[in-house]
């Protein structure tokens, strides 16, 4: 049986893997945003933070002594690329990829509540912080999106020949 230590340094190694693969999606729909420029501006914002989670939980294992598990970033990266070329397919892409990502920021929600609750329990409070401010943006791009979502969609139809 793992001890809690352990089982958080394995929650931060999926964690850090979740954010690489968060990067490569986020950098295959922002290609996708062409016509889209406040979605490619808050993507491009969050891509910039989601590279900075990934350092900040690369940090956190160190300071744990343990390091990012090279296999899981490689396996979050492949599947990544292939979660953000999967929309490419669909006429309805932006409409799509705004989905899949409000899906992946609740995920990522999910997963930083419960490290945060995990480290303080383990009384890990600079790990705590961490998965704090990381939270704060995960639920403010949350957000964003919910906000946007709408939006997205009606521009989306209006740039869809009448089919009547």
């Amino acid at each position: 049986m793992e001890s809690s230590h352990e089982q958080i340094i394995a929650w931060l190694h999926d964690a850090h893997a979740m954010e690489r693969n968060v990067e490569h999606v986020l950098g295959w729909h922002l290609k996708e945003a062409q016509n889209y420029p406040a979605v490619r501006e808050q993507l491009e914002k969050h891509l910039a933070e989601t590279r900075e989670h990934a350092r900040r939980i690369g940090a956190a294992l160190e300071a744990l002594g343990a390091h990012a598990s090279v296999a899981k970033d490689l396996a979050a990266g492949a599947f990544g690329a292939l979660q953000g070329m999967s929309t490419g397919i669909f006429r309805d892409e932006p409409v799509k990829n705004a989905l899949a990502e409000y899906a992946m920021e609740h995920l990522e929600i999910a997963t930083y509540s419960a490290l945060i609750a995990a480290a303080e329990g383990a009384g890990f409070v600079d790990l705590s912080h961490t998965c704090s401010d990381i939270l704060r943006e995960e639920t403010a791009m949350a957000l964003w999106l919910e906000d946007r979502i709408p939006q997205i969609t009606r521009e989306y139809l209006e740039r869809v020949p009448n089919a009547g």
